[in-house]
C-alpha cells in the first residue's frame, strides 16, 4: 500500500476557499479543544454549522451542538452518490456513524473530494504495518523494495537513502565490521524484517505531531518571536514571520513552503532555512530560477548535493511547530515590501527568488556563490 502523506492532504485541504484560519483560535480553543489539541484550520459550511480541523481529529459544530471525531476512532468513510448531496459519513471502529457536511465548492469542484482525500491519508497513517508483505523480506533487496514502494512516515523520509545504500556495490560486511555489528545478521531474514518493520510504524501521537508540523505558521509565543536553535553549522537565530507578510503569499508559494519542509525533513534539519526554501523553489520553478541566478544548467539535484555537502552532518528534526531561521524570516519581509511598494500586494514565487542574490552570509548563498561561479 502507498504511502500518502497527510500533512501533504492537509496543504491541499487548506487550499479550499472555505477552509479559514480564524482569528479567535484563542478563544475556540479554550472553548472547545483539549489543552494539548492544536487547531488547524476551520471549514466553513456557514456561521452555525463548520468542522474544527485539528492534530487530535474532527469536531463537527451545528449551532450549539458539538461532536467530537478523534482520527483514532475513524474506521472507513463513505461519499454519497451524488456529490452534490454535500455530506460524509464517518464509519466509526466502535460500529456507529456519523454524517457531516462538506457542502461548498472551489474552482467548480466539491470540497468534499479533497476532505476525503486527507481522512484517507488519516486513515492509512493509523493502519498497522502490512504483515503478510514484511514476512515475505528475507533480503537486503527485498527490503530496498519494500521501502521504495510501501513503507511509513519513516520509510518515506529514510527509504530512497538506505535502499540505495543495502543494494549498492560496498561491501556491507565490511561495513557492519567497521562499526562493531556482527556481519552475521545479513544473513537473517529476520534482520531485514525488523527495519522494515521500524520504519513503518505509525501511532497517534506521531500524527499530532505531523500535522502540527505542516502548520508551522501556528505560533504559541506570537509570530516574530525569536529563540536560538543549534543547528548542524551554527547557533542560528530562528523565529516565525508576522502573520500579515503570510497572507499576501500566493498559492503557488504556499506549495514551495510545503515543498521547503519536506527538503527540511529530508535533510534532518532543524529549523526551515533559506537553503530549504531555495532548494523548494528550484524544485517547483526552476526555469525561473535558471533565470534569475543566470545559470541554465541549475537542476534540483546538483543544488541538493551542494547543500548537504555545506550543512554536514544531519542534527535531527524538531517536534511541535517548525521554526524559520532569522535568514527565511529577512527573505520574506524584503519580499513583503516590495510587492507593497509596487502597489500589487501579493508575494509570488519570482519575489521570492529576486531575493537570493542579495544574501551575503549563510548556506544558501554559499551555495549560490558556487553554482554561479564560471
Amino acid at each position: 500500500m502507498s504511502y500518502a502523506s497527510p500533512r501533504e492532504k492537509l496543504f491541499q485541504l487548506s487550499l479550499l476557499d472555505s477552509f479559514v484560519m480564524p482569528k479567535n483560535a484563542a478563544v475556540i480553543s479554550r472553548e472547545i479543544l483539549d489543552s494539548k489539541e492544536v487547531l488547524l484550520g476551520v471549514y466553513m459550511n456557514d456561521v452555525r454549522d463548520f468542522i474544527l480541523v485539528t492534530n487530535f481529529g474532527l469536531h463537527w459544530i451545528y449551532g450549539d451542538v458539538s461532536r467530537f471525531v478523534p482520527y483514532s476512532s475513524l474506521k472507513s468513510f463513505e461519499l454519497p452518490q451524488e456529490l452534490e448531496e454535500g455530506t460524509i459519513d464517518l464509519l466509526l471502529k466502535d460500529g456507529s456513524a456519523l454524517s457531516i457536511p462538506v457542502c461548498n465548492e472551489t474552482d467548480g469542484s466539491p470540497d468534499l473530494l479533497s476532505f476525503q482525500l486527507y481522512l484517507r491519508a488519516v486513515i492509512d497513517y493509523l493502519q498497522p504495518p502490512e504483515e503478510a508483505l514484511i514476512r515475505q523480506i528475507d533480503s537486503p533487496e527485498r527490503l530496498a523494495s519494500y521501502l521504495l514502494s510501501s513503507g511509513g512516515p519513516l520509510a518515506r523520509l529514510y527509504g530512497e537513502p538506505l535502499a540505495r545504500a543495502l543494494t549498492s556495490d560496498a561491501d556491507l560486511a565490511e561495513k557492519f565490521i567497521a562499526f562493531d555489528i556482527d556481519p552475521g545478521l545479513l544473513k537473517q531474514g529476520q534482520f531485514f524484517r525488523a527495519i522494515a518493520l521500524l520504519t513503518s510504524l505509525r501511532s497517534r501521537e506521531s500524527l499530532e505531531v505531523e500535522l502540527v508540523r505542516q502548520w508551522y505558521l501556528i505560533d504559541g509565543d506570537g509570530a516574530g518571536a525569536s529563540r536560538g536553535f543549534q543547528t548542524g553549522i551554527e547557533k542560528e537565530e530562528v523565529g516565525f514571520p508576522d502573520q500579515k507578510v503570510m497572507d499576501c503569499l500566493d498559492r503557488e508559494c504556499l506549495r514551495v513552503f510545503s515543498l521547503a519542509m519536506e527538503e527540511v525533513e529530508s535533510m534532518g534539519g532543524t529549523c526551515l532555512g533559506a537553503e530549504f526554501l531555495l532548494l523548494a523553489l528550484v524544485r517547483n520553478h526552476l526555469n525561473e530560477a535558471q533565470t534569475v541566478f543566470g545559470v541554465d544548467s541549475l537542476n534540483i539535484d546538483s543544488l541538493r548535493v551542494a547543500v548537504r555537502r555545506e550543512r554536514g552532518p544531519a542534527t535531527g528534526t524538531p517536534t511541535g511547530t517548525l521554526p524559520f531561521s532569522a535568514q527565511t524570516v529577512s527573505i520574506l519581509d524584503a519580499a513583503f515590501e516590495e510587492v507593497l511598494a509596487s502597489g500589487d500586494g501579493t508575494i509570488r514565487p519570482l519575489n521570492l527568488l529576486f531575493q537570493f542574490p542579495r544574501l551575503e552570509t549563510g548556506v544558501a548563498a554559499s551555495v549560490l556563490r558556487q553554482i554561479t561561479r564560471v
